[in-house]
């Protein structure tokens, strides 16, 4: 409830009580990884996110989300690897999930592939020209 009131730091307390009572609550880990993503503690997110995952490494929820904070920072590469164990997990007629999940993989790609378009200086290249690795 607290989550949908926006009082993050009472969902964060609660949600920490709520697992030193009882360290198998996996939904209070998938709680508290949410208010810290909404507070843009996305380290400790997908830290809460990976307990989740060691427990149940099938958990659709988990892995979705830790992707979504590994996007945030900008660690492409366990986006993509979240996102296609996500896949692997999800069931067929979960038609939504699949579609979310295989257009936030291919954000992640197409990211990544920006990303490796930026010159050793940081500078963007121009993307309406053909890129070419070890050019300039």
């Amino acid at each position: 409830m607290y989550l949908q009131w926006g009082k993050l730091e009472q969902a964060i307390a609660d949600c920490t009580q709520a697992i030193k009572l009882n360290p198998e609550n996996i939904e209070a880990n998938l709680n508290l990884g949410l208010a810290y993503y909404k507070i843009g503690n996305y380290q400790q997110a997908i830290a809460e996110y990976t307990k989740v995952i060691n427990y149940n490494r099938h958990d659709f929820r988990a892995l979705y989300n830790r992707g979504l904070a590994s996007f945030e920072l900008i660690n492409y590469q366990e986006v993509v690897a979240d996102y296609s164990l996500a896949l692997v997990n999800t069931h067929s007629d979960s038609h939504g999930n699949l579609t979310d999940i295989y257009n936030a993989r291919g954000l992640a790609y197409l990211t990544n592939w920006r990303e490796d378009k930026r010159s050793p200086e940081g500078e963007r290249r121009d993307e309406s020209q053909p890129y070419f690795p070890g050019t300039s």
